[in-house]
């Protein structure tokens, strides 16, 4: 379930007509509210996904949505953003991010 698809609609419109055992992993990561224009989607979904927390999502509520027990990952293309940075920098990144925004959800 891709963040950037559904946390635009917010996370009771976007679970409600889910079945929970057919859900896949929760793909997070984080984007503008405005959807890009439909000749920019592809773009959007390769290169300027943001690292959850620099965007404008309501992540913390999809999550909160989301089933216990379901797995979760990051899905954050980040060549364009951050395409000087080696594959195992931009994975430290990504992981340090995601630290930071499960760790804002137990504290907040």
């Amino acid at each position: 379930m891709r963040c950037i698809c559904f946390g635009r609609v917010g996370a009771s419109r976007a679970l409600a007509p889910s079945i929970p055992a057919r859900l896949g992993p929760l793909q997070l990561c984080d984007a503008p509210r405005a959807a890009p224009a439909p000749n920019g989607l592809a773009q959007e979904a390769r290169e300027r996904r943001l690292l959850p927390g620099r965007g404008e999502l309501a992540l913390a509520e999809l999550f909160a949505a989301y089933p216990d027990g379901r797995p979760i990952d990051a899905e954050i293309p980040m060549t364009g953003a951050f395409g000087e940075l080696d594959a195992g920098a931009r994975a430290r990144l990504i992981a340090d991010s995601m630290r930071a925004f499960l760790g804002g959800l137990d504290s907040g």
